[in-house]
């Protein structure tokens, strides 16, 4: 069963890599290929099956998914950044289909999102009308999911250190990563990663004595993988 499973999901993100997503339509169940269709495919590089998580009598998986994958920033340009997600697959006549649910409670950094459709329906509501809404307040909220107590650090010399504070700004949990864009000769630390609502954490960027690369000032990226909100932290 899992190494049946498994051959699908590599299957199937071989195709990805290869930017075939004509060709991985598929591995996709029928029932959901209009979303398959429509939805954003990032280009991954590479791909690790982390863990599967069984439910329905070992008839449904959540794959948890790592890939480096190719960012494109207006102001930057291109860079590789690692993330984590979860791919959905069920068993279907004795096949293994990609999947997409459809989620009624979800956990987002925003807080639970619910859906009731039928309390939606009662209610008289312009559900076209509420969902333009919801988009726009989700695009002001990515803009602003997390803070930091300055966007710059100065590293004069050798055992230089400084640490700049992060906040999560939502009332959801947060992930956040960090990507080095330029320089060298310095390194970087977060922790957290995860952050609870109202959560801090601390981004640490130190020289060392004993670092191989000459010291150069370049730019850090900070994301959080949640809501795709980024921030530029220069070192000097």
């Amino acid at each position: 069963m899992e190494q049946q499973l498994r051959a699908r999901v590599e299957a199937f993100d071989k195709l990805l890599v290869s930017e075939k997503y004509r060709d991985a339509e598929q591995f996709v169940h029928p029932d959901s290929r209009d979303v398959y269709y429509t939805s954003e495919k990032p280009h991954i590089l590479d791909f690790e099956i982390k863990k599967i998580n069984w439910s329905d009598h070992f008839r449904m998986a959540a794959v948890e998914m790592a890939s480096n994958v190719m960012v494109r920033r207006a102001v930057i340009g291109s860079f590789e950044a690692k993330t984590t997600y979860l791919d959905h697959w069920k068993l279907d006549k004795g096949e293994w289909w990609l999947y997409y649910p459809q989620v009624m409670d979800r956990q987002t950094p925003f807080g639970v999102m619910k859906v009731n459709p039928t309390l939606a329906h009662e209610s008289g509501l312009n559900l076209d009308q509420e969902i333009a809404k919801g988009k726009a307040q989700l695009a002001e909220a990515r803009a602003k999911s997390f803070a930091a107590d300055r966007s710059n650090v100065s590293l004069p010399n050798s055992n230089s250190s400084e640490t700049i504070v992060l906040s999560n700004l939502l009332p959801g949990t947060l992930f956040l990563g960090f990507q080095r864009i330029s320089g060298s000769g310095f390194d970087i630390s977060l922790a957290p990663n995860q952050l609870s609502p109202k959560g801090t954490a601390q981004l640490r960027i130190y020289r060392s004595p004993q670092a191989r690369e000459e010291f150069k000032p370049g730019v850090v990226l900070l994301k959080a993988t949640s809501t795709g909100q980024t921030m530029l932290i220069t070192v000097n």
